[in-house]
């Protein structure tokens, strides 16, 4: 895992002291919201998108909205603000959920810790969540994973994605933690008139899936002084 992952979301909610429910939390630091504020601004800049649930605000009122966040807070008391943290954001402590956070509309953060406790099911949730990064881009009307065997851990996993045009089939396995040839065989079936890829980075216990232009990721990569081959951009 990351550092700086480890160090912003490895304390667990349970294992903090707990708060007097009759006690407002006090309200964030000016000096956060400004740096989130920042951030934002040059993700946005570089091509990202804000989700939905931010459609009616200002960018000032979501920097205010991610700093007040609970679980934001609480790694901000274990490191330092970085402009990955803005992308890194869990708020569902689940391993698998059908509505996982929708900060951005081209980027999601995926928990994929442990999944040998996973079951088909749970994939074609993933990939669904994976495929919507593309909006309206990419038609797709289902999607279904299933396994030959009745144990799939360590087995292979058979996908099937039906589109507007055509079905798409391909094979991924289930690991301990998310195949990334998914995304491989993802891109190598996209429309040809698409010109963003699906574009992933793992630490261990999550993976953030950008789907962008291979442009637009280098700048994202380099603003969070990450190198772009970690989300498999050769220079």
């Amino acid at each position: 895992m990351f550092s700086w992952t480890k160090n912003f979301f490895g304390t667990s909610p349970s294992s903090l002291p707990k708060k007097d429910a009759r006690q407002a939390p006090p309200p964030p630091n000016p000096a956060t919201v400004e740096e989130v504020h920042k951030h934002l601004a040059e993700l946005i800049g570089a091509g990202l998108r804000l989700g939905p649930m931010y459609d009616e605000m200002t960018l000032a009122e979501v920097a205010w909205e991610i700093s007040n966040d609970d679980n934001f807070r609480q790694g901000l008391d274990q490191t330092e603000l970085r402009p990955i943290h803005l992308l890194w954001q869990q708020r569902d402590e689940g391993k698998f959920t059908e509505e996982p956070y929708r900060g951005f509309r081209n980027a999601i953060l995926l928990v994929d810790h442990c999944y040998d406790g996973a079951v088909p099911e749970d994939f074609q949730l993933i990939i669904s969540d994976i495929i919507a990064l593309t909006e309206s881009a990419w038609p797709v009307s289902n999607v279904d994973v299933t396994c030959a065997q009745e144990e799939s851990f360590n087995e292979p996993l058979d996908v099937s994605i039906e589109t507007d045009s055509r079905r798409i089939s391909f094979r991924i396995q289930h690991l301990k933690d998310l195949d990334f040839s998914l995304f491989e065989k993802l891109n190598a079936n996209l429309p040809e008139k698409i010109t963003q890829r699906f574009h992933a980075i793992g630490d261990g216990g999550a993976v953030l899936v950008l789907f962008l232009e291979k442009a637009q990721v280098e700048k994202i990569a380099r603003y969070c002084d990450l190198d772009p081959s970690l989300f498999g951009i050769e220079q």
